[in-house]
């Protein structure tokens, strides 16, 4: 990667996500009761994403798990660590284990490149090769490009991100959500707690739902939605045309007007680019409002009594039904 490439992107998600560690000889089963995912699947070779949720069912946050060293690693939103951080820490009373945020002890970063780029793949893979104190964390491809998450105390991937800073552009964050939102992979945030059930967010499907392990928090919702319910909400992608600000995650979406009751949510938004009118959304909505051939739009504070807001009418809505997140 000596060449500097205009194709490659790089992160620093200092403000983006947290990090909070788990450890202790009651880590792995204090885990295996409070998140989704089966914990005795991970390794430092196999992080995992996963929901934490209310005896509800309904999602706390989102996050994903790695393992370094005997200690569990949960990264999520940094607007969410004080309050996850406060729940675990209850639920641990009885159990052998610590749990603090570590976020300012550690580096993550980025990668956005072509999955055609060969050179940036070879140097991309010497990272955790010649550092197994590096995890990796791929997220799914699109159509013609890769992204890798990579996480490390500061004195062992500061030199990397020199290098990176060398021969790649850096990049926002925003360009990272807007592959988040085209993969259909949701997030959640704090006006989005405790609002959704894994199965409105396609989160099954994304592997983040094991139905093979023990009891969890909010297990017996998620199991009877799973094997005894007909879901009728799912997860979209779609897009908004000539608004011009960007829908806040848990802004409810409209089919007739906002007096009635909503048909959906947003559940993540990112304008296309700093130029376009258009923004990609994640929205949760029920099925029959496509079924149906309506109609939803999102009315902002200054729209609330506008019947029909023309110009912020969804379109382009499709299945975010992609599969297997985690491989």
């Amino acid at each position: 990667m000596a060449n500097h490439s205009q194709n490659i992107g790089i992160i620093d998600f200092k403000d983006a996500y947290g990090l909070i560690s788990v450890q202790g000889r009651d880590a792995a089963l204090f885990l295996q009761g409070q998140l989704t995912a089966d914990i005795r699947e991970i390794t430092t070779n196999q992080p995992a994403f996963s929901a934490y949720c209310n005896h509800k069912g309904r999602i706390r946050t989102l996050c994903r798990i790695f393992l370094l060293n005997d200690t569990y690693y949960l990264q999520l939103p940094q607007s969410l660590i004080s309050s996850i951080l406060t729940l675990l820490k209850q639920m641990a009373k009885f159990s052998k284990v610590s749990i603090n945020a570590v976020g300012n002890e550690w580096r993550q970063l980025g990668i956005i490149f072509p999955t055609s780029e060969t050179h940036a793949l070879k140097f991309l893979s010497e990272i955790t090769h010649k550092n197994p104190d590096i995890i990796q964390i791929p997220y799914p491809d699109s159509s013609d490009h890769s992204r890798i998450t990579y996480i490390g105390s500061q004195d062992i991937l500061n030199p990397y991100w020199e290098k990176l800073t060398k021969a790649a552009d850096r990049t926002t964050f925003e360009v990272w959500k807007s592959f988040d939102i085209k993969a259909g992979i949701p997030e959640i945030f704090p006006e989005t707690f405790e609002k959704f059930l894994p199965h409105y967010l396609n989160l099954p499907a994304l592997g983040a739902v094991s139905f093979k392990k023990g009891c969890y928090c909010g297990q017996e919702i998620i199991a009877r939605m799973e094997y005894r319910t007909t879901i009728k909400r799912h997860l979209y992608c779609a897009v908004l045309f000539e608004a011009n600000e960007i829908p806040l995650p848990g802004t409810p979406i409209w089919i007739d007007n906002p007096q009635q009751e909503s048909v959906g949510t947003v559940v993540n938004a990112v304008r296309t680019a700093e130029t376009s009118n258009a923004i990609e959304m994640l929205i949760e909505i029920l099925d029959s409002v496509l079924e149906n051939h309506q109609k939803p739009y999102i009315a902002f504070k200054n729209l609330e009594h506008h019947s029909n807001p023309k110009a912020h009418i969804i379109t382009g809505i499709t299945s975010t039904n992609f599969g297997i997140y985690a491989s």
